[in-house]
Formats: structure tokens, sequence, C-alpha cells
């Protein structure tokens, strides 16, 4: 595996947490009307960053606080280790060019 792809997952990865957030914070902020549905993100990658293609309706029910509550830490963890591995390749990146040099 490359850096150029070890990247490029990085950067997906933190894509996918980016429409996983938007889907949770709809979640909660919807959570007290009597006929909304939860929304998650479909687990495909998206085509052309379009986020509706993205979003479903999955449950036939409202969503539940607490779930979308520990969805949110979940989302900032995969965030996180996405981004320490972006400036993980950029550090091996910097070396590389250094010894090269």
């Amino acid at each position: 595996m490359n850096s150029s792809s070890i990247l490029s997952n990085a950067v997906s990865g933190m894509h996918a947490s980016s429409l996983q957030l938007q889907a949770t914070a709809n979640n909660i902020v919807n959570a007290g009307l009597s006929n909304y549905k939860a929304v998650q993100v479909k687990d495909t990658v998206p085509k052309a960053n379009t986020i509706p293609d993205n979003l479903r309706n999955t449950k036939d029910i409202t969503p539940n606080l607490v779930n979308e509550m520990v969805n949110l830490i979940q989302i900032q963890h995969s965030y996180t280790a996405n981004a320490k591995v972006v400036e993980t390749s950029e550090e091996l990146v910097g070396s590389l060019l250094d010894i090269m040099a």
C-alpha cells in the first residue's frame, strides 16, 4: 500500500465521519417530532459527494437520544483516528523527502 492510497483512505474516512455527524445532528434536532424517522448514513462510498444520496431513512422509529449521543462519541473517535493517519502520512512523506534531498 502506498502513501497516496493511505492518505486517500483516511480522507474518505474523514468524509464518512462528516456525513455521519450530519445525520446524527439531524436526528438529534428532529427527535422531538412525532412523525420523524431516524436517518443513517449508507455503508457505501458516496457518489459525487452528494449528501442526499448518502442519507437514508432506515428505521421506522423516532431517534433515541442516548444512542445518538453514543454515535457522536464514535464519530469523534473515528474522525480523530483518520486525522492522525493524515498527519502521520504527511510526516512520512516529509521524512522521505528529507532523506532523498
